[in-house]
């Protein structure tokens, strides 16, 4: 990966929690479904049930807040399929396997903060560490690649409790020029639907 990357992301992250010192923390734990789109689709065309993640952050006011957010998602699939390995097609039963992990800057703007429901709007800002795995018989194939990336969102938070509320959000993940399987670059989009819970935490 580019050290600018390294560095870029490194330098948001400062700067988002430098910038909200002394403003309510909060954190938000979620499970996450995730559908392939595209290339992701062409290469697993299942339904990713394993996912999860977690955030942290503060509000700026009301309305706005800023955080750092961790996410692993992981998609499975076996088939049979003929695929193109170094200019060589390749048979067999295959599992594949996407793992990713997006570390990544989130901004979120909420709507109607006094309403009994919040919708609100944000995009995430980042890496994504993404894996990539073919198991055939008793050899396995393997591409893994650092990308920076964004992920707009858009979503609701129902208050539940004086300090919880309950998140539906969807995100659409564009993982962009990613090294695959046979040395190519293709991007791998996905759309991920988050439920969890998002707590204030006081503040610091």
């Amino acid at each position: 990966m580019k050290i600018k990357y390294w560095l870029v992301t490194l330098i948001l992250m400062l700067i988002a929690l430098s910038s909200v010192s002394g403003q309510e923390s909060y954190g938000i734990i979620n499970y996450d479904i995730s559908f392939p789109t595209g290339s992701t689709k062409d290469y697993i065309s299942n339904t990713s049930f394993r996912g999860f993640g977690f955030e942290f952050g503060k509000y700026i006011n009301q309305n706005l807040s800023i955080g750092v957010s961790f996410n692993w998602h992981v998609f499975y699939e076996r088939n049979s399929e003929m695929i193109e390995l170094d200019n060589v097609d390749i048979s067999g039963v295959q599992d594949r396997y996407i793992n990713n992990f997006p570390l990544m800057v989130s901004a979120r703007y909420m709507f109607a903060y006094n309403a009994p429901i919040h919708p609100f709007v944000g995009l995430n800002v980042g890496l994504y560490r993404f894996l990539q795995t073919m198991n055939i018989g008793i050899y396995t194939f393997e591409a893994g690649t650092w990308q920076f990336g964004l992920a707009p969102k858009i979503g609701i938070f129902v208050p539940i409790g004086h300090d919880t509320m309950f998140m539906l959000s969807g995100i659409y993940q564009w993982v962009q020029g990613v090294k695959t399987i046979g040395e190519k670059r293709d991007d791998f989009p996905y759309f991920t639907l988050k439920m969890g819970f998002s707590y204030s935490l006081g503040w610091y």
